[in-house]
C-alpha cells in the first residue's frame, strides 16, 4: 500500500485501503466529504464531551471571591475514575472555563486560584493508605482554616513537614462537613494541632 501526499488520483487513498478502513470514518469516502459506502449509514461526528459541572466557591489571589460551577471530565486524567477538582487545578491547562452564578462564563488562571470551597465532598474517607493529620493553615489573604489535610505518602515520610515540602499545587482540606481545594503557593503557615 502507497500513501503519498498527491497521487494525481482523487480518492487513491481511499480505493487503496478499502470501505473496510474507512467505513468507521464519518465523512471519508471516495465520493468526497459527507459521503459513505454503499449500504453503510452516516454516523454523526460528535466533537463534545459532557462535562459534570460541580458547584465552588472560590478565593482569587486579588482576594476577590466568585461562586460558580467549574465543568469536569467523566474521565480523569490523572487517577481512574471522574475528574475531580484537584485534578483540573493540576492538569495541564492554565485557563479553566467557569460558570459564574451570573450566569456568564469566564476563564480563569488556574494558579490565581487560591481557595476553592466545594459544596459537594470528593475525598474518600477512612481509606487505609492515607493519613489524615490535623493542621491551621493560614493564607496570604489572610484566611485561617483548621481541618484535616489527607497525606497519600510512604509511612517514612508521612509528617505534616513532608507533605508540604512535596506538595507542588493543590491539596484538599475538610473542615468539618466542608471540604476546600487549596493552593500551596498562597499558604503563609501550617500548625500540626490536635484534632479535638
Amino acid at each position: 500500500m502507497r500513501i503519498s501526499g498527491n497521487s494525481g488520483r482523487a480518492g487513491s487513498f481511499a480505493e487503496e485501503c478499502g470501505p473496510a478502513l474507512l467505513s468507521r470514518v464519518p465523512g471519508c469516502g471516495m465520493k468526497g466529504i459527507g459521503s459513505v459506502w454503499p449500504g453503510q449509514e452516516a454516523v454523526p461526528m460528535l466533537l463534545r464531551v459532557e462535562k459534570i459541572r460541580k458547584k465552588a466557591h472560590l478565593l482569587l489571589s486579588d482576594g476577590s471571591r466568585l461562586k460558580g460551577e467549574f465543568f469536569l471530565s467523566p474521565h480523569s486524567p490523572l487517577r481512574a475514575g471522574r475528574e475531580r477538582v484537584a485534578d483540573l487545578l493540576m492538569g495541564d491547562k492554565y485557563f479553566l472555563p467557569f460558570q459564574v452564578e451570573e450566569g456568564g462564563v469566564i476563564f480563569i488562571q488556574r494558579d490565581c486560584i487560591a481557595l476553592a470551597e466545594l459544596e459537594e465532598r470528593e475525598v474518600e474517607r477512612g481509606l487505609p493508605y492515607v493519613l489524615e493529620l490535623a493542621a491551621q493553615i493560614s493564607l496570604l489573604m489572610g484566611e485561617t482554616l483548621q481541618g484535616l489535610v489527607f497525606l497519600d505518602l510512604p509511612k517514612e515520610h508521612s509528617r505534616l513537614s513532608d507533605f508540604f515540602n512535596s506538595c507542588r499545587g493543590f491539596f484538599y482540606l475538610t473542615v468539618g462537613e466542608k471540604e476546600y481545594v487549596l493552593n500551596s503557593r498562597f499558604v503563609k503557615t501550617v500548625i500540626p494541632c490536635s484534632e479535638d
